[in-house]
């Protein structure tokens, strides 16, 4: 399968092209970036065959068979809908949308136009937690009153090991990281396996964070108490 990746940022070349390299099955076509020159860098490091600086032109590469859009989150349903309507599968990284229309169209546009859509939540495709969930849902743990989960990463005001700067920047703009910086960044993935695991879905939700303000927009912690649609 050939694999096009949306947006030559620092995931995409820590962790997305790396996977696509190491996965059986899967070859490298190409990468974008508006900038020229870092896409080119990138596509060299990791063995890409072309790189682009637009999506449109690598959307119209016919070897290229699914994207992995990892661009600023305000842009996933947009990117996701081009993929889609280009006739390309689609893993995009999480949040699919900002808002729950959007996610919904993109569904839509995906059933309608006959590809894929996946969401980047690695957390349940660990053996681990795959095992975890097959105890939960045999019984062999008997009824679940209560479950925990924590995911944390850098220290207070930094939780990525660089500052928020340069490609990073968008995080700290609420319109473009969808109202969210922590929770969304990491805190999502925890929800997601408290899901998968539990086999239930989130009905219910109470939060505080340390941000959300005028002054500070965005957090660096939240706690969250969900209650799941099989619980007391």
């Amino acid at each position: 399968m050939g694999w096009a990746i949306i947006s030559a940022g620092d995931f995409a070349n820590s962790r997305g092209a790396p996977a696509i390299n190491q996965a059986q099955g899967a070859d490298l076509v190409a990468v974008t970036s508006r900038d020229r020159g870092r896409s080119e860098a990138f596509a060299e490091k990791h063995g890409a065959r072309a790189a682009y600086t637009s999506v449109e032109e690598a959307l119209s590469d016919s070897r290229v068979d699914a994207v992995y859009i990892t661009s600023p989150n305000h842009l996933h349903s947009l990117h996701t809908t081009l993929a889609a309507k280009a006739g390309k599968h689609v893993l995009v990284e999480k949040p699919m949308s900002l808002t729950v229309p959007e996610g919904l169209e993109m569904v839509r546009i995906c059933q309608e136009q006959g590809v894929k859509l996946g969401v980047g939540f690695p957390l349940r495709h660990h053996p681990g937690h795959i095992e975890a969930q097959r105890l939960v849902e045999n019984g062999t743990l008997g009824t679940i009153a209560l479950a925990q989960a924590q995911m944390e990463q850098g220290t207070r005001g930094e939780v990525f090991p660089e500052p928020r700067t340069g490609l990073r920047d968008w995080w700290t703009h609420p319109e473009m990281a969808g109202g969210a910086y922590v929770t969304i960044a990491l805190g999502v993935h925890s929800i997601d396996d408290l899901q998968f695991i539990l086999g239930q879905q989130v009905v219910e939700v109470t939060g505080i964070t340390d941000g959300h303000t005028t002054e500070r927009p965005m957090e660096d912690l939240s706690t969250m108490c969900l209650r799941f649609d099989h619980g007391p």
